[in-house]
């Protein structure tokens, strides 16, 4: 085990609370899991929500942002995080600015402060979905025969139906996110 993942695993085993996790989990898999439970609102429903299979990628460049990465974020240690993380949304956020005071989730309205871009309606949502597709580039859903990429599963759901006409139309569909050049990785088949 690496110091960074002893330093965070030791409060965690002297508190009562803790049972290990069954099935175990891989060291970095447990560390991106605590990290995204730091994540203020409404950065938690960009990963929970929009990022699908990618959200460790979206982790790391959240960190990027704050000039750290998983590893220099572990040292620093699990009861610092949620401070450090919290300096990317609120009212003076990096990556957003957040209004409190509204009836959904508590936030009256998001602005996005890399296009300066305001959502008041379902901000948590609205903001998660424009920034994975629109600042990440990632679009969620894919078309099952010609391997079309959507932001949205209507959109998906449509192009099947009108370009694709066959039976197999009703099966359940994927997330299957995708890369971008934001996000410097490459998109597996």
């Amino acid at each position: 085990m690496t110091p960074a993942y002893e330093a965070v695993m030791q409060p965690l085993v002297e508190t009562q609370d803790y049972s290990p996790p069954n099935p175990p989990v891989n060291e970095k898999d447990f560390l991106y899991s605590l990290i995204r439970l730091s994540l203020p609102i409404p950065l938690d429903t960009i990963v929970k929500s929009w990022a699908g299979e990618k959200w460790e990628l979206v982790i790391d460049q959240l960190l990027q942002l704050l000039d750290h990465d998983v590893q220099t974020i572990t040292q620093i240690g699990a009861g610092s995080w949620v401070p450090i993380l919290s300096a990317l949304s609120g009212p003076q956020g990096k990556l957003c600015r957040v209004v409190r005071g509204g009836s959904y989730k508590g936030i009256r309205s998001i602005t996005c402060n890399l296009c300066m871009k305001t959502f008041e309606q379902n901000p948590s949502e609205r903001f998660a979905h424009h920034f994975i597709t629109g600042h990440f580039e990632i679009h969620p859903f894919k078309c099952r025969h010609c391997n079309a990429l959507f932001t949205r599963l209507h959109s998906c759901t449509r192009h099947e139906k009108t370009k694709h006409v066959t039976s197999s139309n009703a099966q359940p569909r994927a997330l299957i996110p995708v890369s971008s050049p934001f996000t410097q990785y490459t998109a597996s088949p």
